[in-house]
């Protein structure tokens, strides 16, 4: 099946290309590159998922910013926290962290609560264009493959996903409705693997109140590792 989504997600990006102008012909001839290219990822070479994250136009969040922010990936790590938008990336194997609030709220996180280096982590987000703005369905259902791909390459104990929107693209759950959150702050078992849902960073800096509770939900995930 995921293959066969790898493909369909190359096909629109041909008939993107065709629609700006370019012959059916010339997009025959650079399908051999590009299946190479799809081949290396489905075999786990996190260079090809990177470089093909970066050079990403498929949708039209990708016109807004020339930046696009893969998140860091460590194999051996225990948990891994999903954002919806991208708050780190890798350079040369290090983690550097966004210069904005929600970033430095996360690090607090892990260094404090977790005691953990964020290197020992691997941190993910639902988009890779860092764009501060409402994200559309299709947007989202681009960048969800890449965050697929990348889960494939580790087996953490716990995955802490960030806000209702994580959750409903990741697990596919109707949260919508829930008004007493029934579902966060508990282990939920998706796919083979356990996530916890909490509160998105945004809502957290703007419900200072919500804190106490996050600091619960962190902790049950902590008592996973």
């Amino acid at each position: 099946m995921s293959a066969r989504i790898w493909q369909l997600l190359a096909l629109k990006r041909l008939y993107l290309k065709r629609m700006c102008g370019e012959h059916f012909t010339q997009l025959q001839e650079k399908m051999p590159q590009k299946t190479h290219s799809m081949t290396s990822i489905m075999n786990g070479r996190g260079d090809e998922l990177d470089s093909l994250i970066a050079s990403c136009s498929l949708c039209t969040r990708s016109k807004l910013t020339t930046k696009r922010v893969s998140g860091f990936v460590n194999p051996r790590a225990l948990i891994c926290f999903i954002t919806a938008n991208p708050l780190v990336e890798s350079t040369h194997n290090q983690l550097v962290f966004a210069p904005n609030k929600s970033a430095t709220m996360l690090q607090n996180m892990i260094t404090h609560v977790f005691k953990m280096s964020p290197q020992a982590c691997s941190i993910l987000s639902l988009l890779k264009c860092p764009v501060e703005s409402t994200p559309h369905i299709d947007e989202v259902s681009m960048c969800l493959e890449f965050l697929h791909k990348q889960l494939e390459c580790i087996a953490p104990k716990v995955i802490v996903l960030f806000g209702r929107e994580c959750a409903q693209y990741i697990l596919g759950q109707n949260l919508e409705g829930v008004r007493d959150f029934r579902d966060y702050g508990r282990i939920l078992w998706h796919n083979n693997r356990s996530f916890l849902l909490t509160y998105s960073l945004g809502e957290i800096m703007r419900n200072p109140s919500l804190k106490p509770q996050v600091m619960q939900h962190l902790l049950v995930a902590k008592g996973v590792l």
